[in-house]
């Protein structure tokens, strides 16, 4: 590779034998512990926006989002969205973080609120990866922490349709996450507090299974 001149490109041949090789030119080095988007020639990078089609991905009538999450905020700067599934400004489903560091799970239905959220005096600490899931079973929205069921609150489920999932915002100019959001993993079932404690104390990444509608 050459990186000191003016073209920057990545070169593999075999055994030094230039009769074919493979190269990759316009190459961007970035000092980040996390792959980002390469925004093409002569573009400049936007932030980070990634927004999922709800078809085949979410269902209303039972449902589990689980995420790594390592928070960059400070706590009382401004509450941020992991997680949004938004029909409009009335109807939604959110994972979010308050300004006192507690994590929040919340149906927004016909403009009633119902949400459950973690303790205060247990804030968020920055730069810790924490595995947050909330799980909704058209009665029931339970938050989950490190493996740990928070608290279950009934709910009515949104009537309207949801047109998209976004992470790390809600789709429009604010609650933007300013964090490292990993290991996403959409289902189309309530998954158990057995499960979600399992997930947690195996350390590793989510599987993919037959409830699985995005990962």
């Amino acid at each position: 590779s050459d990186i000191s001149g003016t073209n920057q490109f990545i070169r593999f041949d075999h055994n030094g034998n230039d009769a074919g090789y493979i190269e990759i030119a316009e190459v961007m080095l970035i000092q980040k512990a996390y792959p980002l988007s390469f925004p093409g020639y002569g573009a400049t990078r936007s932030p980070e926006s990634l927004t999922v089609p709800t078809a085949g991905v979410w269902n209303d009538n039972a449902w589990t989002v689980e995420l790594l999450y390592r928070t960059s905020e400070k706590v009382g700067k401004d509450f941020v969205i992991l997680f949004n599934v938004r029909g409009d400004d009335n109807n939604y489903y959110a994972l979010t973080i308050h300004q006192d560091g507690r994590v929040y799970a919340e149906v927004c239905s016909g403009g009633t609120y119902y949400n459950t959220y973690s303790p205060s005096d247990v804030p968020l600490s920055v730069g810790q990866f924490y595995r947050i899931a909330m799980t909704g079973n058209g009665t029931n929205l339970t938050l989950y922490v490190n493996g740990v069921k928070i608290r279950s609150v009934s709910y009515i489920k949104p009537q309207i349709a949801m047109s998209n999932i976004y992470v790390g915002h809600m789709g429009i100019n604010w609650g933007w996450c300013n964090g490292l959001i990993d290991d996403l993993r959409i289902s189309s079932r309530a998954r158990t507090d057995t499960e979600i404690a399992a997930a947690y104390a195996s350390n590793q990444p989510l599987p993919v299974d037959e409830w699985t509608t995005c990962k």
